[in-house]
């Protein structure tokens, strides 16, 4: 209630009896004159002990856990903030491969990012853009399959403008993995409708058919 700093107006109300005649796992929900809403749960039956909170709010997630002692906090305006500079710094480089593609090098640079992210992640992806074949460095169907066998995916984005063949080779030496997928664009005016595809599948853990799967540009 003192979170809330509002009356409760309404309460829904159902449980189970499992082991006995009374109930053994209860929920019920709050509703209070601000609008604010609560769900309350209460279980015997929990093969561990839990104690919770999370809190919901138009522009942050909070998660406590009362038994390890530990909080989670997730704020929209920071994210939106970091999305904005990495954006501008996006926007404000310059290429200087000088017509070198080094997607093998590229592999191995982001498989090294992996290792040294602060949190161990449950699901490792690699995502790679590009609108050519590999010219210098490692072959990337080698380095594709060596990180495929430490359960790394690597997903790809073939831009066809220059080289109309590119999405074959990316299917066959640079994609590869559990749920692996390869998007291409016919051109760069279409790139960003494409990266947009992209990288909401990947978050979405959706899966393309493995192989080729376009997206055509008018």
């Amino acid at each position: 209630l003192a979170l809330v700093n509002s009356r409760p107006v309404k309460v829904d109300a159902v449980g189970v009896a499992v082991l006995g005649t009374a109930d053994d796992s209860c929920t019920a929900r709050v509703t209070f004159e601000n609008g604010a809403v609560a769900t309350l749960t209460a279980s015997r039956l929990a093969m561990k002990t839990e104690r919770r909170l999370r809190l919901y709010t138009n522009d942050a997630f909070v998660s406590l856990d009362y038994a390890k002692k530990t909080a989670v906090l997730i704020k929209a305006a920071d994210n939106v903030l970091l999305l904005r500079e990495t954006a501008a710094k996006v926007r404000a480089g310059t290429r200087s491969s000088n017509g070198l593609t080094a997607i093998g090098d590229a592999l191995l640079a982001a498989a090294v990012a992996l290792q040294r992210a602060p949190d161990k992640a449950t699901r490792q992806v690699i995502d790679l853009s590009g609108d050519g074949m590999a010219n210098i460095g490692p072959r990337p169907g080698a380095i594709r399959d060596a990180l495929n066998a430490k359960g790394v995916t690597i997903n790809g984005l073939a831009i066809l403008a220059s080289e109309p063949w590119l999405d074959t080779y990316y299917n066959n030496e640079v994609i590869g993995g559990d749920g692996a997928f390869l998007l291409q664009a016919t051109n760069f005016q279409s790139f960003a409708t494409a990266i947009q595809q992209k990288l909401l599948a990947e978050i979405s853990a959706r899966s393309f058919s493995r192989g080729l799967a376009s997206l055509q540009m008018q």
